[in-house]
């Protein structure tokens, strides 16, 4: 099992400036913080004598067969990404309600990636085994 712990942040100003297509012809600046309030990811791998192979676990949950059945986008485009073939069931939990407007998707996002590798190289030796534990076949 993997567990990752994110601090939700705070935005003062700016925020949406931070993405590419508007940095790029207005400029941005954005001021937040973190605070003492957390998001939890929890990814393990799902044995596989379930009927559904991915069980997603948020404000909602779902127990599917294939990713692309998955109506999370955030959930199902980094499991894509991944070409995740192993079972797997994720669970997000959070210190604040979903929609608080304290960065809680920002959080989730972050330590989605976070957990499941960054990129599909990973960013280190540690999240690169646990990306080749979860994206090798379950034959």
């Amino acid at each position: 099992m993997i567990i990752s712990r994110t601090p939700f942040r705070i935005s003062f100003f700016g925020g949406g400036t931070d993405y590419p297509d508007w940095y790029r012809e207005h400029g941005g600046a954005v001021l937040s913080t973190t605070i003492d309030k957390y998001c939890y990811i929890s990814v393990r791998e799902l044995p596989p004598f379930f009927e559904h192979r991915f069980r997603l676990v948020y404000s909602f949950v779902e127990n599917v067969k294939e990713i692309s059945e998955l109506a999370h986008p955030a959930a199902r485009g980094v499991l894509q990404y991944l070409g995740i073939s192993k079972g797997l069931e994720i669970h997000h939990d959070g210190d604040l309600p979903a929609r608080s407007g304290v960065g809680s998707s920002s959080a989730s996002r972050s330590a989605s990636s976070a957990r499941s590798g960054r990129s599909k190289g990973g960013t280190s030796q540690k999240t690169s085994s646990h990306r080749r534990r979860f994206t090798s076949s379950t034959a």
